[in-house]
């Protein structure tokens, strides 16, 4: 792997627009907002690029999206906002990239970032299990928070032939997690393991109006919708 930097040419790396909130103007020159005027600079998003040629070739992707025609708003800490096109969620880096080309791809860190936001869905970066995570917030108030974590595994091809894979693929593995305070854990979407978040008098409750909704306890927005319930009590 050949690692070259190009944030000297950060400007020129963006193929889509960017705008800010602040006065709602449109730039299809990212180096206009990031080096003349702007309170925001390239080195605040930690961005680096890099290009790749992989060893091997494997089934299946390493990135989140399908395609990179992905539309993110970049919120940073200060509150500004963004717009950048051409993204996508390289899960096995835990990186946001933007690519450049076939070749050239633009990597962002979160020294400055809040979230990135792409297709109405939050997305932040946590430290989870001893390793920083990009997290899908499914869920957030006051007293908890539903993350959904991906990781990237491989799976081994095989020559038997009954088995039908010759050859190794990436597999997207999801995780959720549930924050309390600051304290990050594990939690697999199961009636018994959401109702035990709560005291039995509340529990009682959320059961009976999951029931009558016809609510799920496996699905993401089904259990956005029985947290958003239960927040009330």
């Amino acid at each position: 792997m050949k690692n070259y930097c190009l944030t000297a040419l950060f400007g020129l790396l963006l193929t889509g627009s960017i705008w800010s909130q602040g006065d709602n103007s449109i730039s299809n020159n990212a180096a206009q907002i990031f080096n003349t005027g702007s309170t925001a600079h390239a080195s605040d998003f930690g961005a680096t690029g890099f290009f790749t040629n992989p060893k091997r070739l494997l089934e299946g992707s390493v990135y989140l999206f399908k395609s990179w025609e992905n539309q993110a708003i970049i919120t940073t800490h200060d509150g500004q906002r963004f717009l950048l096109r051409n993204v996508n969620l390289n899960v096995k880096r835990n990186t946001f990239e933007s690519k450049i080309n076939k070749d050239s791809i633009f990597t962002f860190s979160f020294n400055n970032i809040d979230k990135f936001t792409i297709d109405n869905k939050a997305y932040r970066n946590y430290y989870l299990e001893d390793a920083a995570r990009i997290c899908e917030l499914v869920y957030e108030s006051e007293r908890l928070t539903l993350l959904k974590a991906h990781q990237i595994v491989v799976r081994e091809g095989s020559p038997n032939p009954m088995l039908n894979r010759s050859a190794d693929k990436y597999l997207l593995k999801t995780t959720y997690f549930i924050r309390q305070g600051e304290r990050i854990s594990p939690i697999k979407l199961t009636k018994r393991r959401v109702l035990k978040l709560f005291d039995k008098e509340v529990a009682s409750k959320i059961a009976k109006y999951a029931s009558s909704k016809g609510l799920s306890y496996k699905k993401p927005a089904d259990i956005k919708q029985i947290l958003s319930y239960a927040s009330q009590w």
